[in-house]
């Protein structure tokens, strides 16, 4: 707080110094904020950092005129990036933040986390995976994944900014000293967040319950996305009923006297699966309605998508709706 006082009052001496020597011009920019950058550096950085490693020549100049200001002997620790290949993947971290980032959340030695974000509480769920062997003493390998989760949870943290009630699941283990001494190795993992996270002792259940402050949201990367194809409700309709709802479909559109021809676009799927065969759909259904049918693949469609368009690119038909039935099976 001292130091950053006096860096204060340094900075404003020196926009006295500018605003007393600028005095005469109109109008002149006497201090500027640096870019968003640095308020989260400032933020995060401390003395316990070993290495900063950037690629952007103007935030390199930013941080080593702040560290070299605040930090004088660790200035050296700065260094500039100018490589090809992407800083993350350079330094190894790519994959590790994938993991991080991932609902999913790998151990070293086959352990894993579930991360689920609930209204009230962000909960981190502890399992043992294939670590699970016989004749291993299970009170030592649930006491061996705990602490390294316990480890994980607690970049997790930071890495997410997770703020508000944190409940994690830990394996059960019945000792006594096992429990307390994941509570205390917990509390260590935490020592240096700056934010101060509460720690309550596990409970009957085995679960721990940690409060931090919330500072911003909670960190998320989308890592999935609605699926085209079923809309989110794990559904999609039946391939083998595909071809007869689009025959029934083709026939009632060509006894319409207006349809002169029409444009049938599949996926490539559906075509290969309509048209398997000596003699293709395409050449059957222009010989039994009289009228040209042409039959283009569109690989932006569903698997079991088409569209009909006629001779004046209209959109004429599309599959039918899923049934009610499909849809209410995702609630």
């Amino acid at each position: 707080m001292h130091a950053d006082l006096n860096a204060l009052i340094d900075r404003w001496e020196g926009i006295l110094a500018s605003f007393r020597k600028d005095v005469k011009k109109t109008s002149t920019c006497l201090y500027q904020q640096k870019g968003f950058f640095m308020p989260i550096f400032r933020d995060v950085f401390n003395e316990d950092f070993t290495q900063i490693v950037v690629d952007d020549m103007q935030v390199y100049k930013e941080v080593t005129s702040y560290v070299g200001e605040f930090f004088p002997a660790k200035e050296k620790i700065v260094h500039l990036y100018q490589g090809k290949e992407n800083i993350f993947r350079y330094l190894g971290l790519e994959s590790k933040l994938n993991n991080l980032l991932s609902e999913v959340v790998t151990l070293p030695g086959g352990g894993y986390l579930i991360v689920q974000q609930t209204e009230a509480a962000l909960v981190f769920d502890v399992n043992t995976g294939n670590r699970v062997y016989a004749g291993v003493d299970q009170e030592a390998l649930a006491y061996d994944v705990n602490i390294l989760a316990a480890e994980t949870i607690a970049q997790l943290m930071r890495v997410l900014s997770a703020g508000g009630l944190i409940f994690i699941d830990f394996i059960g283990m019945k000792n006594y000293q096992n429990r307390k001494a994941l509570y205390e190795a917990m509390k260590e993992f935490v020592k240096n967040d700056r934010l101060r996270p509460e720690i309550l002792p596990l409970n009957a259940f085995g679960v721990m319950e940690i409060t931090r402050p919330r500072l911003r949201p909670l960190f998320q990367i989308p890592n999935r996305e609605e699926c085209v194809t079923c809309r989110g409700t794990g559904k999609i309709r039946s391939s083998m009923m595909i071809p007869e709802h689009l025959e029934e479909q083709v026939k009632g559109i060509m006894k319409q006297k207006k349809v002169k021809k029409i444009v049938l676009y599949l996926h490539p799927f559906l075509n290969a699966y309509i048209n398997r065969g000596f003699v293709s759909k395409e050449w059957k259904w222009w010989w039994k309605f009289g009228k040209k049918i042409t039959i283009e693949e569109d690989e932006s469609l569903a698997i079991t998508d088409y569209r009909i368009y006629d001779q004046t690119n209209r959109l004429i038909g599309t599959p039918p709706p899923l049934s009610l039935a499909s849809v209410s099976s995702k609630k």
